[in-house]
């Protein structure tokens, strides 16, 4: 039986992969969260526990996996003051570094991150379609988007160096998008008090979640160590999805953006409109996905950004 630890297991992505994953294969299930999931099975252990060298050993020693789905990492909340920010960072990356030198030890023999386009940035410049080789420039700018920026770094050069001995793949999707995702983007565009700018409308990239979700599970068993972008081919502009979520959402020169960001971030929802993507609302932040498509040539996206968008209003 294949043993598979999930980090992040409480999260709506993990809870559909851990589903996905128990209809497909047999497979026994081990998770990792300081929050308690929903979803129970017969085949699932959780340990409701913060992620700690302690931790990790314990379950590598007692379940001995051979495959880890990393879907953890702290958030890049606006609301947190920076001196904390620094010191969580900080502890997430020694931790990741802690944590794939374990994973080494207890001869895990692969290992998939889900990381974000938001690496690269959203800048002015940026080309028509990034790929996996473009520059990581999200955390020049911004130091909310250090953290990722980091740990896809850390987690891609260690890839690299212990490749034939561990199958590592760091993903970086598009706008992730579904009903079990709460995540900046789904806030904002389901949001009326959230506002797009009349002098930018750039391009989107959606996914759907069930179809991450498929790209995840087949990335364990058909996929080469690399980084790989996850993005379907079809753009939509950002004034079309709020129009079609939020018909009655206020649209703002972006000159008036600081005066708006600031009275959000006294709302209910102060973390509507983060500093770091705001630029996302102005510059295009394309991804090239075909070097996954070689990786899977059978595998096709099930939902078109329309259906993505009614399947979310419903």
């Amino acid at each position: 039986m294949k043993k598979i630890l999930i980090t992040g297991c409480a999260g709506g992505l993990a809870q559909l992969c851990i589903k996905s994953l128990l209809k497909k294969t047999n497979v026994h299930i081990i998770g990792i969260d300081p929050r308690t999931p929903k979803y129970q099975h017969a085949n699932i252990t959780y340990y409701k526990e913060k992620y700690s060298k302690n931790s990790f050993e314990h379950i590598f020693s007692k379940h001995k996996p051979d495959t880890i789905i990393h879907l953890s990492r702290i958030g890049h909340n606006n609301t947190t003051p920076i001196f904390k920010k620094e010191k969580l960072l900080d502890l997430n990356i020694i931790s990741t570094k802690q944590f794939l030198d374990l994973a080494l030890q207890a001869n895990i023999k692969k290992i998939l991150l889900m990381s974000s386009f938001h690496v690269y940035g959203a800048v002015p410049d940026s080309p028509s379609l990034l790929t996996e080789n473009s520059p990581l420039k999200a955390s020049i700018k911004h130091a909310q988007l250090r953290e990722i920026v980091e740990i896809d770094y850390t987690f891609t050069n260690w890839a690299w160096k212990y490749k034939d001995q561990v199958n590592t793949i760091v993903l970086r999707p598009c706008h992730i998008i579904g009903k079990h995702i709460n995540n900046t983007i789904s806030q904002y565009i389901k949001s009326p008090i959230a506002p797009s700018f009349i002098d930018f409308n750039p391009l989107f990239q959606l996914v759907h979640e069930k179809d991450i979700s498929n790209i995840i599970t087949q990335c364990l068993s058909n996929v080469a160590t690399g980084v790989y972008n996850v993005a379907p081919s079809e753009f939509v502009p950002l004034k079309v999805i709020k129009k079609v979520l939020s018909p009655k959402h206020l649209s703002i020169p972006s000159f008036s953006l600081s005066i708006i960001s600031t009275l959000l971030k006294t709302t209910l929802t102060p973390n509507i409109l983060p500093d770091y993507f705001i630029d996302y609302l102005k510059f295009s932040s394309t991804i090239d996905g075909s070097l996954l498509q070689k990786q899977l040539p059978h595998f096709s996206f099930q939902y078109s950004w329309k259906e993505i968008l009614q399947d979310l209003k419903k």
